[in-house]
């Protein structure tokens, strides 16, 4: 079950990085061809097969290191959705060892082929023995793409409604990376006035998860808004200054963002402070990233994040630094790099987390995304990589059946706790079984995994026993 569980963690970190590669400026994305993707990605019939090329896993040596490979060069991942549906598919070889599959709110196993499981919540997480939900590491959201371009989107939609609210003077300052300011617009609300603000906001805002943060804020006191822009009226920074947050939870706000849009770059730099009126807590964010083109023709997106929060007195820090380049053709995007997320939770000593380096091609047919090529996928502990693996990847449309109908279907919901856990007991050995015993088979003698320390007796006897299954 760790196979499974981490192999579909490592296919959500694929997900995550497109999701960063659709997040340059929509005006000029990174991706040429697979912009937009990340709805189709999610909802689109498609067979995913993963193959793990294990490069070290601690606590292992070498000499461990080897047998676990001659234990995952056997296994292939086959991972099918579509609409409601999907399934999880191990194979040993050739043969399609174990198969896990999902409909709404029901589950199946193939070794237990004669019934099906239903629970109010995450069926196959009870029959499992834990939760199966899988979310954005590192608290990460696909939705963060639209942060930037809805902010880009709602600044230039205010600039007529603050008007009134504004005092206009020509400058001649150079924002440094962004370009050369010829106007600075000072707007200021007043504390008797601030109640226009929200209203305002959220009349220009475009629909998506901004709208949802501005729509939980309250304004309290005077707000001011520093607005600097280029000879053709577009801006290069704007400063907000002033009291807003939830209800109960005001902050003293302020926030810079350095930006550019022209032939030269895109370009973003976020700095946000946000301590509390009282007491400790705080949210603050370092944000970077720049898009450009390079010699060769190929776009590049570098950029880098820190974002820390304080509560209770409790820090939590999360950050990330990225390099990609997209050599695109015709037809495909081709993207290398780099992309690595870490986090420092209260209590932690160090940071850890994920480095992902992808060799994609992303491309599609009829209309449909393909994916095909490589991610080392690795996991962190401060500078020290625990786990890597090379996991080869081809990702294409899918058209087929999923989910098979059986006669027998059994409510988890209306079982005991010990007729539950006599159930998941029988779900661990059946997967083993499953799994373990076409390995051996496949294997041979070879097996050193499985195999290390026992007496050559008892290598026979299991063996014998895998063979006797095999044979009914």
């Amino acid at each position: 079950m760790r196979y499974v569980r981490r192999g579909l963690a490592l296919l959500l970190s694929l997900i995550v990085l497109i999701s960063l590669l659709s997040s340059a400026a929509a005006e000029v994305p990174f991706l040429q061809h697979a912009d937009g993707w990340m709805p189709l990605l999610t909802g689109m019939p498609a067979e995913v097969v993963v193959k793990a090329d294990v490069t070290s896993c601690m606590p292992y040596d070498e000499e461990r290191l080897a047998m676990l490979r001659q234990v995952t060069d056997e296994l292939t991942m086959r991972i099918r959705t579509s609409g409601e549906e999907g399934s999880v598919t191990i194979l040993v070889g050739a043969t399609e060892a174990m198969t896990m599959a999902v409909r709404g709110r029901e589950a199946q196993l193939s070794f237990m082929s004669q019934m099906s499981f239903a629970a109010g919540d995450d069926p196959m997480g009870k029959l499992l023995g834990g939760s199966t939900a899988f979310s954005m590491p590192y608290g990460l959201s696909a939705e963060a793409e639209t942060l930037l371009e809805d902010g880009w989107t709602l600044l230039l939609a205010l600039e007529e409604p603050l008007a009134e609210y504004g005092n206009r003077k020509n400058v001649r300052t150079a924002i440094t990376d962004m370009g050369l300011a010829r106007t600075c617009t000072d707007y200021a609300i007043s504390a008797n006035k601030v109640d226009i603000l929200l209203p305002m906001l959220l009349d220009n805002c475009p629909e998506g998860w901004l709208r949802e943060i501005l729509s939980g804020l309250t304004f309290s006191g005077k707000q001011t808004l520093r607005v600097y822009r280029d000879e053709n009226g577009v801006p290069l920074r704007m400063e907000y200054n002033g009291t807003c947050g939830p209800e109960g939870n005001l902050r003293t706000v302020k926030l810079v963002w350095r930006m550019r849009r022209d032939d030269v770059a895109y370009r973003d730099e976020v700095t946000l402070t946000s301590p509390a009126k009282s007491g400790t807590n705080k949210n603050n964010l370092e944000f970077e990233r720049v898009l450009t083109k390079n010699k060769q023709g190929a776009w590049e997106l570098e950029g880098s994040f820190t974002y820390t929060v304080v509560a209770d007195k409790q820090t939590t820090t999360r950050k990330g630094d990225f390099s990609l380049v997209n050599a695109a053709t015709d037809s495909a995007d081709v993207v290398t790099g780099e992309v690595t997320l870490q986090q420092k939770l209260p209590g932690q000593d160090a940071f850890d987390g994920v480095r992902i380096a992808p060799e994609m091609t992303l491309s599609a047919e009829n209309g449909s995304p393909v994916i095909t090529g490589s991610v080392t996928v690795s996991t962190l502990n401060g500078k020290d990589v625990l786990d890597s693996a090379v996991l080869h990847i081809g990702m294409y449309p899918f058209a087929g059946v999923i989910w098979q109908e059986r006669e027998e279907v059994i409510d988890l919901d209306q079982l005991s706790a010990e007729e539950l856990a006599v159930l998941q007991a029988d779900v661990t050995y059946g997967a083993a079984v499953s799994l373990v015993r076409p390995l051996i088979m496949l294997l041979g003698d070879t097996a050193d995994w499985f195999f290390r320390d026992m007496l050559p007796e008892q290598i026979q006897r299991i063996t014998d026993a895998a063979n006797i299954v095999v044979l009914e």
